[in-house]
C-alpha cells in the first residue's frame, strides 16, 4: 500500500463522512483511490461495463438528485433520470424533464456505489468514474419530506449492488 493511500485510509477511518472531492485535490489522488481508501462496507464498485444496464433501470426509480460537477461548479436537479438510446458512441437521454444530454458510453470504467453518512444524514449515491479515476456524474438517492431516503430506491440501490457484486467481483 502506497504512503498516500495508508494516510487517505487514516483519515477516512477517523472521518468517514470528509468531502472527498477535498481529500483528492489535497492528496493529488483521485477520486477512484479517495473512494478505495473509505472504511469497508461504505464503498462497493462494479466494473464499467455495466454501464449499459444502469441507464436503462435509472429511469423507473422515480425523482433523484443528478449532480455534475467540475472543480469550479456543481449543478445538480432533482428529477427522474431520462430514458435513453445509444448512437455514435454515446448514451443519449432522451428527457422533457429539463436534465438531457449525451454521455459518452465507452467513458465509464467504474460504477461507484456509496452509502455513508454525509452532514449527520444518511446518503446513497451512485457514481460513474472514468479511466483517470474522475468521477463525472453522481446519482443521488431521493429523499422523503421528513428527510430519510426513499426506500423502495434504497432497496434498488442495494439490488443493484448485489447483482453487480455478482457479476463481476473485484
Amino acid at each position: 500500500m502506497s504512503e498516500k493511500s495508508s494516510k487517505l485510509k487514516e483519515i477516512l477511518a477517523e472521518k468517514p463522512d470528509a468531502f472527498l472531492e477535498t481529500l483528492a485535490e489535497e492528496h493529488q489522488a483521485s477520486m477512484r483511490d479517495v473512494l478505495h481508501c473509505l472504511p469497508s462496507g461504505l464503498y462497493r464498485a462494479a466494473k464499467g461495463e455495466h454501464f449499459l444496464e444502469l441507464m436503462q433501470e435509472l429511469p423507473s426509480w422515480g425523482t433523484m438528485r443528478i449532480i455534475c460537477s467540475t472543480p469550479d461548479m456543481i449543478y445538480e436537479v432533482a428529477t427522474s433520470f431520462p430514458e435513453g438510446s445509444t448512437a455514435r458512441g454515446f448514451y443519449n437521454l432522451k428527457s422533457t424533464n429539463g436534465f438531457s444530454g449525451h454521455i459518452k458510453a465507452d467513458a465509464c470504467a467504474e460504477i461507484g456505489l456509496l452509502r455513508r453518512q454525509f452532514f449527520g444524514k444518511e446518503t446513497a449515491c451512485l457514481m460513474l468514474l472514468n479511466t483517470k479515476g474522475d468521477c463525472y456524474l453522481k446519482i443521488f438517492i431521493g429523499r422523503e419530506e421528513d428527510g430519510s431516503l426513499k426506500q423502495d430506491q434504497l432497496e434498488k440501490f442495494e439490488g443493484l449492488a448485489e447483482r453487480f457484486a455478482a457479476l463481476s467481483p473485484q
